[in-house]
């Protein structure tokens, strides 16, 4: 099923239910279309999942009939304001009994994903046979050469704090292989090394 982001029908959320409200006005809809961008996806269901989103929007229409409301819905309605509400729940209305890190992450993601990219990319690129090691070798840590590449690039710690945003206590815990940085700081470590290659900037410690 594909979901058309250019349909007229918007929506709502609270903290209760997806409120959903369909614009008549073309006027509106067309100044609408011409100020936002809008992107389209593919969703698959399995057959019992989709039958019940049918329900759901049989149920949303006979319910908007009996209220007097104009508006006419459809399983997209329903997919984009789950979506927006799930989004929206997860991400902008944290508990606050949850981490603050969650909304550190959150804030961010933009300018992480770049590097995210282009770290996948190098892994594809890296020659398999040399990081079989690091993958198969049975025995040892797993520790890093961050410290040595650093000195060969004359990359001081405030530089690699600067360009990472990692505090400088946590990048001493990592260099001195006191910790291993996570798979989100190890990516923007390694990004500000200039992608060296994985056997080189990690490694198995002997036993």
């Amino acid at each position: 099923m594909t979901i058309d982001n250019n349909k007229s029908n918007k929506f709502q959320t609270d903290q209760s239910k997806v409120v959903y409200l369909n614009h008549s006005n073309e006027d509106m809809n067309e100044k609408t279309e011409e100020t936002e961008e809008y992107s389209s996806i593919t969703v698959r269901f399995k057959k019992e999942n989709f039958e019940k989103l049918l329900n759901y929007t049989t149920y949303a229409n006979i319910e908007a009939k009996i209220q007097k409301l104009d508006v006419e819905y459809t399983p997209e309605d329903f997919i984009k304001g789950a979506t927006m509400y799930f989004i929206n729940a997860m991400l902008d209305n944290i508990e606050p009994d949850k981490p603050e890190i969650i909304k550190k992450l959150y804030g961010t993601l933009p300018e992480f994903v770049p590097i995210l990219n282009e770290a996948v990319e190098q892994l594809g690129s890296s020659p398999k046979m040399n990081i079989e090691p690091l993958l198969n070798e049975k025995g040892g840590a797993l520790k890093n050469n961050i410290k040595k590449i650093m000195k060969e690039k004359k990359i001081t710690q405030k530089d690699l704090s600067e360009i990472t945003g990692i505090d400088k206590s946590n990048l001493s815990i990592y260099m001195n292989n006191k910790s291993q940085p996570s798979i989100e700081f190890f990516l923007k470590i390694w990004h500000a090394l200039e992608y060296p290659p994985l056997h080189e900037i990690l490694y198995k410690e002997k036993t």
